[in-house]
């Protein structure tokens, strides 16, 4: 071994390997904090990204809600824009008088009334299919009341907050029915 060592050469030889070990660490530390300093840059980056996409995204959110307020506001205003009395008559099919239809009637005394048109009519009801009936009641509402029965109808219009074309409903469903029992 000491004739090794007092060549030189090995001293040589090992000196130049650590100084090339020692370079490569070096360089890998240099280049690691280099890699660390830019992953916390981009982090840092990112942070901020997501902080204006946070902010951009509660403007949207508030932005939203202010349009559904308003929206809502609308609604509310077309709400009470419409009537609010009850239904006359049900939609199924044959139509048929509801409760609130039923005061209608009675307060004008419309089954009476619809009995003695009836007795008018009963020579017109000969082939005659419901729905044929039904037609004619309407047409016989709308072309052939007496100016009592028109009267009436004023009244209960009135009375009952309901425009005419609703009593006049109300008088065709009574009529008809009339009309299919005789």
């Amino acid at each position: 071994m000491d004739e090794l060592l007092s060549d030189g050469r090995l001293v040589a030889g090992l000196f130049s390997a650590g100084a090339v070990l020692f370079v490569a660490i070096c360089g890998g530390l240099i280049a690691l904090g280099r890699w660390m300093g830019s992953t916390g840059k981009e982090v840092t980056n990112l942070e901020k990204t997501a902080a204006r996409d946070r902010s951009a995204f509660n403007k949207v959110a508030e932005e939203i809600k202010r349009d559904i307020d308003v929206i809502r506001e609308d609604i509310k205003r077309i709400l009470n824009l419409l009537p609010s009395t009850p239904a006359l008559v049900q939609g199924d099919s044959p139509l048929r008088l509801t409760e609130f239809g039923k005061q209608v009637s009675a307060s004008m005394r419309a089954p009476a009334w619809a009995g003695q048109v009836a007795l008018e009519l009963k020579h017109e009801l000969a082939g005659k299919q419901p729905y044929q009936i039904d037609a004619m009641s309407r047409k016989y509402v709308q072309d052939d009341l007496s100016d009592e029965m028109k009267e009436r109808v004023a009244i209960a219009a009135y009375e009952f907050g309901i425009e005419e074309d609703g009593v006049h409903r109300v008088l065709a469903v009574v009529l008809r029915d009339k009309l299919l029992e005789t």
